[in-house]
């Protein structure tokens, strides 16, 4: 079962923000600057473009049979065993992770003797959490 990301309101605007800022700099500067400021300022909104908007629009969570999937942007690729999954609880923690939201699940895991967390914010957070837990402990 796959749940979307649950994004913020105040993160859609701090992307939009950004966006048009950096187009809007990058606007006066193709005016006023040199072919080097101008390549900088395009290479700048590549990056904007190949980083932050895929995470944005591909951030989700699948519950697999036998293990979640944790997908954000092109980058993160995180698959955890049931089997693996210590606990879980509801958390407001701030730290960078593969959530849009600041209404998060704190998942413990452990692989090969090491315990790590991540951090995750499904958008119909009960119903992940109902589902996660029935999976667990049907592993189990």
């Amino acid at each position: 079962m796959k749940f979307k990301s649950k994004i913020t309101w105040w993160f859609h605007i701090l992307i939009w923000s950004y966006i048009l800022f950096t187009v809007r700099i990058l606007s006066m500067y193709i005016t006023n600057s040199s072919k080097l400021v101008i390549i900088i300022f395009v290479f700048m909104l590549i990056l904007l473009i190949l980083i932050i908007l895929p995470m944005y629009v591909s951030t989700y969570y699948v519950l697999e049979d036998s293990y979640i999937y944790i997908r954000c942007g092109l980058i993160t690729n995180i698959k955890i065993d049931y089997i693996n999954i210590i606990s879980f609880k509801e958390s407001n923690n701030p730290i960078s992770s593969p959530a849009l939201s600041m209404d998060r699940i704190k998942i413990q895991y452990s692989i090969n003797y090491y315990n790590n967390f991540i951090l995750i914010s499904p958008d119909r957070k009960k119903k992940f959490i109902n589902k996660l837990n029935k999976r667990i402990k049907e592993i189990r």
